[in-house]
C-alpha cells in the first residue's frame, strides 16, 4: 500500500514520489510512466478491444497551454458512454457540444476554458487492483 503525505487533491505519479507535474512533464509519454508507477495494472488498449474482465476503460486527453496546463480522465461506463467530472462538477457523460461521448478521442474537448486537444491513449485499469490510497484531504 503506498500513501501520500501531499496536501491537496492527488495527481498522477504522487504516491510514486514522481515530483510535482510541472510544463516539460505534460505529454503523453509523462503520464503514461506515472500512472503505471502508481497503478501497475494498467495498461494500454485500443478503443475497439475490450478490457479483461474487473477492468474499465478510461481515456487522457491534455491541454498543453504555457500559461495554465491540465489533464482530462474519461471513463468508458457499462452503458458505453463516456463519463467524464469537470473540475467540482458532478460527473457528466457529454461533450463540449453537449452531444453524448461516443468516442472521447472524437469528442469535442474543447471546453470554455481548458481545450483538451492533445489526446493521449485508451488505457484499462481496475481500481481494486490499484495499490494508491490518499491519506490527506
Amino acid at each position: 500500500q503506498i500513501s501520500s503525505k501531499r496536501k491537496g487533491k492527488p495527481q498522477p505519479g504522487y504516491f510514486s514520489n514522481f515530483p510535482h507535474i510541472t510544463y516539460s512533464d505534460y505529454n503523453c509519454l509523462s503520464f503514461y510512466e506515472r500512472l503505471k508507477k502508481d497503478i501497475p495494472s494498467l495498461y494500454l488498449i485500443d478503443f475497439d478491444t475490450p478490457c479483461k474482465k474487473g477492468f474499465y476503460k478510461g481515456f487522457i486527453a491534455l491541454d498543453r497551454k504555457k500559461y495554465d496546463t491540465d489533464y482530462h480522465f474519461y471513463r468508458q461506463d457499462k452503458n458505453k458512454y463516456w463519463s467524464h467530472k469537470p473540475g467540482r462538477t458532478e460527473v457528466i457523460n457529454f461533450d463540449a457540444s453537449g452531444k453524448l461521448i461516443n468516442n472521447p478521442f472524437l469528442a469535442n474537448r474543447k471546453y470554455k476554458y481548458y481545450n483538451y486537444s492533445h489526446p493521449c491513449f485508451f488505457f484499462c485499469i481496475n481500481q481494486k487492483m490499484a495499490k494508491a490510497i490518499s491519506t490527506t484531504n
